[in-house]
């Protein structure tokens, strides 16, 4: 049959390797030794000497000796310390179930509309915690649902709080504060049904229970641990400053991203006219020319330079010979230099009919390309006609038309030129004074 015994702990020794435990229980008058077999693994708290316990067992002899020994089953703390022991024990118990692990924890809102405070009715933590909150941020709006916060009826009520929030589905954060008390007082948030009420809240919780020193279970399970009420009411959301702050980054970029936009339909704008110009084939036509009369005038350099060399090299042979010696020499070379002449002309005329019908080949194939692209751009210059105009209303700039046609320069205007401003809601008329550039 086992028995409790209380006393007070002393020459206590552990056995590293075996986890015995070897201690004297004592009180004023007796004393008794104990021996707790692999009892390292069942003890939760740090037992140490003149710790007051209550040991649970039985007495056993040695007959050889007639010594008394107590073979105890289980040590516990005696008063405070077995609460304590309690608290451990299921800290322990939901741990291990992972009710403490942060990947479970739900993520809080930077900027909650609304926040649920869970306190006792008129209670010191309830003004404090609505001061700060008022003071850093007055946005959020706060509901109070008053509740025992000590007492063996405190955790029951906390607990279904919560459940009533979580189903009205009122607030974005709930706020349990408590301020500072005893052990005793704090430990109604060490009950089992109130942590597990908790962790299983859709809306995130942060605990604010206590001083810095005091940890409870629900510190631990709570998405958010608070050292102090006034805490809880700083963590709960930022100051409207960062508010402010965020939507000033927020302009920004957005500024950034519309400027960006822009740019990049302008350049897709102008790459089309581009575009266009280089598939006219007026413009193909004037460029051709141009080449071919190039082409004519570098073979006519070609040939007046062939013949001043020959027509030089005959002068200085004129000069240093006597001419009668080489009049037919100077006859065939004549001939020479009209047959070169010749053929280079009919060369040129076979090199220019040649190019001539290539080239109307190729404006036959560029009229029908041209045809085909210009149906093709039309209809991509006019979605990008309606974006940039779509665009434009949006930003507020209005468009610049003269004579029906839009205006993109100063360039394109002159002094007392009459044009007309289209805004997104109607239409002006505006004569140019002057001018004034970049």
């Amino acid at each position: 049959m086992d028995l409790d015994v209380e006393g007070e702990v002393s020459d206590l020794r552990v056995h590293k390797s075996s986890g015995h435990i070897y201690l004297t229980l004592k009180d004023d008058k007796s004393r008794i030794k104990v021996f707790y077999r692999d009892g390292i693994k069942d003890v939760l708290f740090d037992l140490q000497d003149g710790q007051k316990v209550i040991v649970t067992g039985y007495v056993d002899f040695f007959e050889k000796t007639g010594d008394a020994v107590f073979n105890a089953d289980k040590i516990s703390l005696y008063g405070q310390g077995a609460l304590y022991e309690k608290f451990l024990q299921l800290k322990a118990k939901l741990d291990s179930e992972g009710l403490f692990d942060a990947d479970n924890k739900k993520k809080i809102k930077e900027f909650p509309k609304s926040i649920a405070l869970i306190s006792a009715q008129g209670s010191a933590a309830i003004k404090d915690t609505i001061n700060v909150i008022k003071r850093r941020n007055n946005i959020p709006d706060i509901l109070i649902f008053n509740s025992l916060m000590q007492g063996i009826k405190a955790a029951d009520e906390v607990s279904n709080q919560i459940i009533r929030i979580n189903k009205l589905k009122c607030a974005d954060v709930i706020i349990i504060a408590r301020g500072g008390g005893s052990y005793e007082d704090l430990y109604a948030f060490n009950d089992e049904k109130l942590a597990r009420t908790i962790y299983s809240s859709e809306i995130p919780v942060i605990s604010g229970i206590g001083h810095d020193i005091d940890f409870t279970i629900a510190d631990f399970v709570a998405d958010l641990r608070a050292a102090t009420p006034t805490a809880a009411g700083e963590l709960v959301c930022k100051p409207k400053s960062s508010l402010y702050q965020e939507l000033y980054e927020m302009a920004k970029t957005a500024k950034k991203s519309i400027e960006s936009q822009y740019t990049i339909e302008k350049t897709r704008a102008e790459f089309l006219q581009g575009a266009l110009k280089r598939l006219s084939p007026v413009a193909n036509s004037l460029d051709f020319l141009k080449s071919l009369q190039d082409l004519i005038s570098r073979m006519r350099l070609s040939l007046d330079s062939k013949f001043y060399a020959r027509v030089n090299d005959l002068k200085l042979m004129k000069n240093s010979l006597y001419l009668n010696s080489f009049k037919k020499k100077i006859s065939s070379m004549k001939d020479d230099l009209n047959n070169l002449k010749n053929r280079n002309m009919r060369v040129l005329n076979f090199s220019i009919n040649s190019r001539l019908i290539d080239n109307k080949n190729m404006l036959k194939h560029l009229e029908l390309s041209y045809k085909s692209s210009m149906k093709r751009q039309s209809y991509e210059i006019l979605s990008l006609r309606y974006r940039l105009e779509k665009f434009n209303k949006k930003i507020g700039y209005p468009r610049i038309m003269r004579k029906g046609f839009p205006v993109f320069s100063i360039d394109d205007l002159s002094k007392d030129d009459l044009v007309s401003l289209v805004f997104k809601d109607g239409a002006c008329k505006a004569l140019i004074l002057d001018f004034e550039e970049k």
